[in-house]
């Protein structure tokens, strides 16, 4: 029987989680917002409330993080990462205020491939948070090189548009 000198809470894992099922939700939302004869304003209404949730979900990691005393992993790391999760979805809102704000008709059509490997990475990062209770990096080892992958395909799309 293994024991542990320190408890560690397990509630970071979760809210990690949570947090990587709201990117996946809101880059659904932002490739229903460029497709051909969606309602604006209704997509735009449903990401405010996606990322008002995503925004629960960090404030419930930052409080978990300052009344918790021993972390399961750097108090820094846990803020880093919770803030780049809630970075990421607060972009997607913004693209989807930016299009029904500007009322934006037609898009490129090279967008939608754009959002797809942003879809792709959401899914990836979704099914990759629960692996980080492990820390093994045998385990989110395929998950780095994914996202390295697509991370530049999505810079070349990126170039591409421009």
């Amino acid at each position: 029987m293994a024991f542990r000198f320190r408890p560690v809470d397990a509630s970071f894992f979760d809210l990690f989680a949570e947090a990587a099922k709201h990117l996946v939700v809101g880059a659904g939302l932002l490739a229903e917002m460029l497709a051909e004869g969606a309602d604006h304003a209704d997509v735009a209404r449903r990401m405010r409330d996606a990322e008002h949730a995503a925004d629960e979900t960090t404030h419930g990691i930052i409080r978990a993080v300052n009344s918790t005393f021993v972390t399961p992993f750097d108090r820094e790391d846990i803020y880093r990462l919770a803030s780049g999760l809630d970075d990421v979805m607060d972009l997607m809102d913004e693209a989807v205020d930016f299009i029904l704000l500007y009322e934006v008709k037609q898009l490129p059509a090279e967008l939608s491939e754009q959002v797809e490997v942003l879809q792709q990475c959401a899914e990836i990062t979704a099914a990759a948070m629960p692996r980080l209770r492990s820390m093994k990096d045998d385990e989110l080892s395929e998950y780095w090189i994914e996202i390295n992958r697509l991370e530049n395909a999505g810079d070349k799309q990126h170039r591409r548009i421009l």
